[in-house]
């Protein structure tokens, strides 16, 4: 009888570790590991089943889509012209250990790439006149506003582990005071 608890006791260890010791990653999943609140360099983004070390070690997920974002601005231009600018930025988790240590929240991502976005669109209308060439609509994206936003806004953002794919903008009104 001992020993038939004993066994028991050690199926009922081994079937509570493996349920604590499994996870699953879905496709659209980014999956770190941390181990008493320490990254362990694991990043997990194929989707399948895998394992970690029981009780010690726990997962974090975050979704590996795109997230839209939309803002408006009002900046001066280097003549004193006044732009109301709507930007829509897309951007995603590029590293996942990296967002983790910095961020470890989608809405404090959020509010970097805005905050990052709206620098940038500071630094770019105010260097250029109401009339240059940089805030007409082209066909080539390459040499536009958002272009130049998202070249000035990419270094810190991909410093961060996230990644600016696009970044439109749209002069809504200009006028001469603000």
């Amino acid at each position: 009888m001992k020993y038939i608890s004993i066994v028991i006791f050690l199926l009922a260890l081994i079937a509570v570790s493996y349920v604590n010791g499994r996870f699953i990653v879905e496709e659209d999943d980014l999956v770190v590991i941390t181990q008493f609140g320490e990254l362990t360099g694991k990043t997990y983004k194929v989707p399948g089943e895998y394992f970690k070390m029981p009780f010690i070690q726990k997962t974090h997920y975050f979704k590996k889509y795109n997230f839209q974002e939309i803002e408006t601005h009002e900046i001066p231009t280097l003549d004193k012209k006044w732009l109301t600018i709507e930007l829509e930025y897309i951007w995603k988790i590029e590293d996942p250990s990296v967002f983790y240590k910095n961020f470890n929240s989608n809405n404090l991502a959020r509010k970097f790439i805005i905050h990052e976005a709206g620098e940038a669109t500071r630094k770019v209308v105010t260097c250029h006149k109401a009339n240059d060439n940089i805030f007409k609509v082209e066909k080539s994206y390459a040499h536009t506003l958002g272009y130049e936003i998202k070249e000035k806004a990419k270094k810190n953002i991909l410093k961060a582990g996230l990644n600016l794919f696009s970044v439109q903008a749209k002069i809504i009104k200009q006028s001469d005071n603000p």
